[in-house]
This record gives structure tokens, C-alpha cells and sequence, in this order.
């Protein structure tokens, strides 16, 4: 039996890109190479489903969109108990943060992730800016000054900063702000870039062991749950296993800037297109449906990424807290 004979499925999940204007020089992206790139249009978020529990706002540079207060204004017109995470380069300051003031005005729950790839000039290599990591810090402290709660950096994990790991752990730790690991990947409608891949693999396990000790160590459920999805980051490394199966296609989703909407920003399927209806009906139409048997079929599967992964930590949660009771008693014991 095909799955669009199954049942319905309801979008809870969903990354944005809402521009693909960029204003730096990433070495594992080439979205800032593109020529007049494509802008969501502000009205095509109505069509957005109001189950939706996360929404990522990214890019490019989404604070490069000159309508992204009108942008998160609608989003929690339409989908008010939504969390909404803009994730920026933190290169703009002054833009990040006098827009930042206005979309606080909005009364959404909003946050921000700044992306840190490794300390000093390692992070400036890699972002392609110099003094790159001087405005990344810097960004998060006004946001902090600003009364923003909901801060982060978000580091992508390849060879040239596998010894920075550690590093901006510790930097997170010292300036109170969250910390998103993800392995650097290859997308044919994302980032494209096929020399992305890790090759010191053996590097990146002792460190990333160590921060998932860590995390276990951590005193609230917040450390061991990211405890629990940098373990699976590991395992797809070394491995390249799932601890749990992925969500994109069935509750999460990418939306490119002209508005195509894909399983996920790494399977280079068409699901439909969001100004041309609303999500809720795009997510259950044949075309839709299409997709999903021919992922099932295909056996078409991604890396571990959290924005689809964050649904089936919620579905499999008594497979989560195992893993998490069985390994904090072991790290006790010295295991």
C-alpha cells in the first residue's frame, strides 16, 4: 500500500529560507555566489498551518530580507504558538540588532542563532570575512544587552575546525548562550558543494565524545537531550547509522526562497509550491504523496539533522530517556 493511502499528514516542523542574499564568503556554501536571488514574498506566509511547533528562518542572510519583522508578524499571526529561530552569520550588527527590536515588538517567541565555526581566525577562514568571529561575538552580546533569552551559536563540524570543538563549547558555556552542532553536508538545492565531507574522522569522534560527556554531566534536561542528538551525529559519522528515523516529507520541511517546499533542505524532491496554495492542502496532494512513496520506496534517507530529527526525539521520547538513564548511570561509573 502506497503511504498517501495511509493517512493525512500535518506539517509541524519547517525551515525557511527566505533569501538567498548573503553577505559572506562561507567555504562550504555557494549560496552567495548566486545572481538576483530569489525573496519569499511577506504574503505567501499566510499560507503557513497553524500546527506548526518550530519554524526556522534562514537564508543566505535572513536579516538581509527587508521585510523580516512583516515576515515573523505573519508567521505568528498564522502559527502563534510556533517557536521562530532566525539564524544568522552575525556579520551586520547594527542591522541584526535594530531589526531585532522590531520583531520583538511582534510578542513572538523568537530567538537567535549565530553561526561560530571555530575561534578567531579559524572562524574568519571558513566564513571567508575577516574579523568575521569578532562580529559573531559581538552580535550576541547586543542581542544580550537587548534582552533577548533565546540565544545560540550553531557550529558545523568538518576538518578544519575539529580542534575548535572544544573550543567554542567552552565559549558557549562562558557567554550563557545555546550551542548546535551539525556535520557539514551536501545539498543539491541548498549549499551546494561536493568537496563537503569530513575525512578526520577519528579527530572529530574524540571531540565530539567529549562534549557529549559533557552534556550528559549537564544539570537540566536540556544537556541530555542534546546529549542524546550529538550521540546520533556521532553514530551517522562513524557509522553512518540512525538512531531514529527521519521526519522530513511527513511533519518537517524546507521552503526554498521562490517557495518551493521539499522533504527536507537535502532531498532534492518537489513537494509543491507555497503560493500556490495553502500548506496543510500542498502537504496532503498527490503530488505530496508522491514523494513520500518514493522515499519510502528508494530507501532515500539524509544525515542527522535537527530539524528533522526534533519530531522523532518527541515520538520515540521513552527510547530517548533510556538512552539517557542508561548512559549517565554508566558515565557515573566511570564507563
Amino acid at each position: 500500500m502506497n503511504i498517501s493511502n495511509s493517512r493525512k499528514f500535518v506539517p509541524k516542523d519547517a525551515t525557511i529560507a527566505i533569501t538567498y542574499k548573503c553577505n559572506s564568503r562561507c567555504q562550504m556554501c555557494n549560496i552567495w555566489q548566486m545572481q538576483n536571488p530569489p525573496e519569499l514574498p511577506v504574503e505567501w506566509f499566510a499560507n503557513l498551518n497553524p500546527e506548526l511547533k518550530y519554524i526556522n528562518l534562514t537564508g543566505g542572510e535572513p536579516f538581509l530580507h527587508p521585510r523580516l519583522p512583516e515576515i515573523v508578524r505573519m508567521v505568528y499571526r498564522v502559527a502563534p504558538k510556533a517557536q521562530i529561530i532566525i539564524s544568522s552569520n552575525g556579520l551586520a550588527t547594527d542591522l541584526i540588532i535594530e531589526t531585532m527590536k522590531e520583531i520583538l515588538k511582534s510578542g513572538a517567541n523568537v530567538g537567535v542563532r549565530i553561526s561560530l565555526d571555530g575561534i578567531g581566525e579559524t572562524h574568519d577562514r571558513i566564513r571567508g570575512i575577516p574579523g568575521m568571529f569578532g562580529y559573531a561575538t559581538q552580535t550576541v552580546r547586543c542581542l544580550q544587552a537587548l534582552g533577548l533569552k533565546n540565544i545560540g551559536f550553531s557550529f558545523t563540524i568538518q576538518d578544519e575546525n575539529k580542534d575548535d570543538l572544544l573550543k567554542v563549547y567552552d565559549l558557549s558555556r562562558q557567554m550563557g548562550v545555546e550551542l548546535a552542532l551539525a556535520l557539514v553536508q551536501n545539498s543539491e538545492i541548498y549549499f551546494s558543494k561536493d568537496s563537503n565531507r569530513i575525512n578526520a574522522v577519528e579527530a572529530v569522534e574524540k571531540n565530539l565524545t567529549e562534549v557529549i560527556r559533557r552534556e550528559l554531566a549537564g544539570p537540566t534536561r536540556k544537556h541530555w537531550l542534546r546529549a542524546y542528538y550529538d550521540y546520533g551525529l556521532l553514530l551517522y559519522l562513524t557509522e553512518g547509522k540512525r538512531l531514529l528515523p527521519s521526519g522530513a516529507g511527513l511533519d518537517s520541511l524546507f521552503i526554498d526562497p521562490s517557495g518551493k517546499i521539499y522533504p527536507s533542505n537535502l532531498i532534492n524532491l518537489e513537494m509543491g509550491k507555497l503560493g500556490t496554495g495553502t500548506l496543510k492542502n500542498i502537504w496532503n496532494s498527490t503530488k505530496a504523496n508522491a514523494v513520500r512513496d518514493k522515499i519510502r520506496q528508494d530507501n532515500i534517507s539524509e544525515s542527522w539533522i535537527i530539524c528533522t530529527i526534533r519530531g522523532e526525539m518527541k515520538k520515540h521520547f521513552l527510547k530517548v530517556i533510556w538512552w539517557i538513564a542508561r548512559n549517565k548511570f554508566t558515565q557515573k561509573k566511570g564507563k
